[in-house]
């Protein structure tokens, strides 16, 4: 805590950051952007993608996730932060790209795959697995463990999965996939709940129909903690890359929106009561 305290006095020594924030205060500010990480320390998305404050809305929680939206009567039966933080970003703000990161050694997922393999092997479940069963099952990484597991069952041939996230499915290739190997393992839970949140993200009617519409995307990043380095899903490739000089502007291309459908869904968005 004394770092943190000692921190505010450091920043409110800095004439440049304090004249910036009181002239940002005066602006309305409206990013284009909501960003979904992790609550991890180590992961911050406005040192590696170099962003000021207002260039983004940042959505953080356990394992970047999003729950899938289940609707009763027009409503989603569970309402979160994140369904009111995707309201006031994707609804109210109109965002025109939302971006689900996840990292590398993501304790988090690590803890929903212990506790996965935990219930498989029928062990009695300790006390802190009945809190990880109940953010499985609400916040849908249970879709996300299923996944790795129909994935490590399949030939390298056959590691094609397909994520329902609008009138075009991703389609991604997982290669070079070991399932002996925990920390490979792990990681490639942690791409393949990456697209299954985009997924979920898709399941919200108007955030489908503005993806359809051409007028919001879903885009896909991972992270690598240990050497730094950014990830990009790319749908024509069907893999995570590497974002370096050499594919950045096949990447920014790949950012731009596609209308799919010109015409309007019949259905409704979520409501928050105000």
């Amino acid at each position: 805590m004394e770092k943190i305290l000692r921190g505010i006095i450091k920043y409110k020594a800095s004439n440049f950051l304090v004249r910036w924030f009181t002239h940002a205060q005066k602006q309305h500010v409206k990013p284009p952007i909501l960003f979904v990480s992790c609550v991890d320390s180590r992961v911050l998305p406005t040192h590696f993608c170099q962003t000021s404050p207002g260039d983004m809305f940042i959505l953080r929680n356990a394992g970047n996730v999003i729950p899938r939206a289940n609707y009763s009567e027009g409503e989603p039966t569970h309402v979160s932060c994140e369904v009111v933080a995707l309201e006031i970003t994707c609804n109210r703000s109109k965002v025109e790209h939302v971006v689900v990161c996840g990292h590398s050694d993501c304790q988090a997922l690590y803890a929903a795959y212990s506790h996965y393999t935990e219930k498989e092997t029928k062990k009695p479940l300790k006390r802190v697995s009945q809190v990880i069963h109940q953010w499985c099952r609400t916040h849908g990484v249970e879709a996300s463990l299923n996944k790795l597991q129909d994935l490590s069952a399949r030939t390298p041939s056959e590691g094609v999965m397909t994520f329902d996230v609008g009138a075009t499915p991703i389609e991604a290739y997982f290669k070079d996939f070991d399932s002996t190997d925990e920390k490979s393992l792990l990681d490639k839970l942690s791409k393949v709940n990456v697209l299954q949140q985009l997924e979920h993200l898709s399941s919200y009617r108007s955030i489908r129909r503005r993806v359809i519409a051409g007028t919001l995307s879903l885009h896909g990043m991972w992270y690598d903690v240990a050497t730094d380095t950014v990830y990009w899903f790319s749908r024509a490739r069907r893999m995570f890359l590497e974002i370096n000089e050499d594919n950045i502007e096949e990447i920014v291309q790949d950012c731009q929106p596609t209308v799919t459908d010109t015409t309007t869904p019949n259905d409704i968005g979520f409501k928050v009561p105000s």
